[in-house]
């Protein structure tokens, strides 16, 4: 029964998803790393990795990331001061940093983290 249950749930959560596409919900994820210690290239490959597991996975619309920062600072705080280098790796396989998640708050949304 449980491995029932673990086999089925991926596939209930995408038909919510589905629906609230369905009813013009966008989609919108996020994901974020820790300060820490990895190197540039490791902390890309990670937030990569969440990344595609967000559209594998939760099938979002548009993907937000945060390269650095702690899970209590305050959303408007959050990438406030990126470099260029780091926007265009941002840009380069998502739509932006928390900073621009924020210009989608006037639409009908559904956030996945």
């Amino acid at each position: 029964n449980i491995v029932e249950k673990v086999a089925t749930t991926l596939q209930q959560y995408q038909t919510s998803i589905k629906i609230m596409k369905r009813e013009e919900y966008e989609i919108i994820g996020y994901c974020r790393k820790s300060p820490g210690n990895e190197s540039v290239e490791n902390r890309q490959r990670l937030l990569k990795h969440m990344v595609g597991r967000l559209q594998e996975r939760s099938l979002v619309d548009k993907v937000f990331v945060s390269l650095s920062c702690k899970s209590n600072q305050p959303i408007s705080e959050r990438d406030s001061n990126l470099k260029k280098k780091d926007l265009n790796f941002l840009n380069k396989f998502t739509d932006g940093s928390m900073q621009g998640k924020l210009n989608w708050s006037t639409y009908s949304l559904c956030f996945k983290c």
